[in-house]
């Protein structure tokens, strides 16, 4: 992290949290109130886009031509997702996200994201994959906790070297907490040293059978990839990290989507 000077307002005052909520919240959430505006929703959306495109383009994850004529990169569930972001206070602009696709503890495999990459298919890691996952999701029936797929990272390159990326990880452990707890799996390239800083941040995962960590080549980022198994409970060192993430998130209202149809065929990417 980059040292700032005397004269420079901490980073954190710099850009404040926001929520993009699906239209479908029946989930477990512990915000009472939601804000419609679709016009702010779908302007925080484009630019989530947009900065996800240029960071994965920058990066050599993406080819261009994933890209869409407004400069989008987008990712199939986008729409039926939660998006936290970072938004820089001076210029109202998404600094950073991520995002969480939501399943009550009712799902099955088969209905997840994952079970339709390429990684799952693979006849030689595929069946211990979907062994573990199947495992992690009795786990979450069992203890009453929703089960999140997570990805979407980035980070606009002006605020990597500073807590924003920090600040992320930190909010997405306090959103599983405010979700009544959760366990479920994300994606991390070891592109910026991503996986690494999502590994440190991540609790314990001693309750649940396997190795949290499985790496692997993805063809379409073309580059080798974690899927890092998650629960709502971070390393004991970043719980005060988590703590403030939440109570910042209490004072959101997220803007929810509003329900209108979705009839572009878009990349099936976690």
């Amino acid at each position: 992290m980059s040292t700032l000077n005397n004269n420079t307002p901490p980073m954190k005052s710099r850009y404040k949290f926001e929520l993009l909520a699906p239209a479908d919240v029946a989930q477990r959430c512990s915000f009472s109130s939601f804000r419609r505006v679709p016009e702010a929703y779908s302007a925080y959306l484009k630019q989530l886009q947009i900065l996800r495109a240029n960071a994965y383009v920058d990066d050599g994850a993406i080819r261009a031509s994933d890209v869409d004529h407004e400069g989008r990169f987008r990712m199939n569930g986008d729409e039926e997702s939660w998006h936290l972001l970072l938004i820089d206070h001076d210029f109202d602009r998404v600094v950073g996200c991520a995002r969480y696709l939501v399943h009550s503890g009712a799902v099955n495999f088969d209905q997840l994201g994952i079970s339709r990459t390429a990684i799952v298919a693979d006849p030689v890691t595929g069946p211990s994959i979907r062994q573990v996952i199947k495992s992690d999701l009795a786990f979450a029936r069992h203890r009453n906790f929703c089960y999140i797929e997570i990805g979407g990272w980035a980070v606009s390159p002006h605020w990597r070297r500073t807590t924003a990326a920090l600040d992320i990880l930190a909010g997405s452990f306090a959103l599983g907490e405010l979700w009544g707890g959760c366990i479920g799996l994300c994606t991390a390239t070891f592109r910026n040293a991503s996986a690494q800083m999502i590994r440190r941040f991540s609790g314990s995962t001693s309750e649940m059978v396997c190795s949290p960590f499985i790496v692997y080549f993805d063809p379409h980022y073309d580059c080798p990839m974690e899927l890092i198994r998650l629960n709502s409970q971070p390393a004991e060192r970043y719980a005060g990290f988590v703590e403030d993430a939440k109570v910042r998130l209490r004072q959101i209202q997220p803007l929810r989507r509003d329900s209108f149809p979705v009839t572009l065929p878009l990349p099936l990417i976690a």
